[in-house]
């Protein structure tokens, strides 16, 4: 059983996806952002950066074993299932150059023009302009890509469940910022998108439902 510690986030989002990808029995636990249980001491052991989401594996070898940072989650479990993550090391290094990409540039840019558009205090025109034209820049990036192939590294893999919940929040934050345009006109990344949003698993995935389990006295027990 896996011990699902999270909340409606795209990181959060890109666990549950995986989740239901595989088919994999789990648990569900919100870890609510907005009253902080994120800095609860007991969470903080389970992951010391207070990110969410976070795992427990009660039936890996060796005993219960617990996973923080979506992407790393991403791998042990496509590891785990035999699934989304190639091992022939040509196809598993582009999967993973992806993955990187996602973790690395990707979500840092997008989280930072959520920031400036929405939750900053006072607007910053400078930091908006700049974020908002890295965001498409990186989309673009993406663009390209799809124009050569139905997935990022080839087949349906990690690399297009972790950036599925991101690109899907970034598109219409970025259309009612005045670049609807630019992004319309991003024929081959919405062609991917609109496959992506069909498929069951992320249907459920992104759907986290809105009942608060005991995280807490969970994991007290890990």
């Amino acid at each position: 059983m896996i011990e699902l510690f999270t909340w409606k986030t795209p990181s959060g989002h890109k666990v549950s996806i995986m989740l239901k990808e595989c088919a994999m029995d789990y648990h569900m636990h919100l870890v609510d952002l907005t009253k902080g249980d994120q800095y609860n001491m007991s969470f903080l052991k389970l992951s010391p950066s207070s990110s969410v989401p976070a795992i427990i594996d009660r039936d890996a070898e060796g005993g219960p074993l617990s996973i923080f940072e979506a992407d790393a989650i991403l791998i042990y479990l496509a590891d785990k299932a035999g699934r989304f993550l190639p091992r022939p090391p040509h196809a598993r290094s582009k999967v993973m150059e992806w993955l990187l990409f996602e973790s690395a540039e990707l979500s840092p840019i997008f989280t930072q023009t959520y920031h400036f558009i929405r939750s900053s205090p006072e607007p910053i025109p400078h930091a908006i302009t700049h974020y908002v034209n890295e965001s498409l820049r990186l989309l673009r990036v993406l663009e390209a890509q799809f124009k050569q192939r139905a997935f990022i590294a080839g087949d349906y893999s990690i690399a297009d469940i972790a950036l599925y919940p991101w690109v899907d929040a970034i598109i219409p934050l970025l259309e009612n910022n005045g670049r609807q345009e630019e992004v319309e006109n991003l024929f081959h990344m919405h062609r991917w998108h609109a496959q992506l949003s069909n498929r069951p698993a992320i249907k459920q995935g992104m759907n986290i439902p809105v009942e608060y389990s005991n995280a807490e006295a969970m994991l007290e027990e890990a």
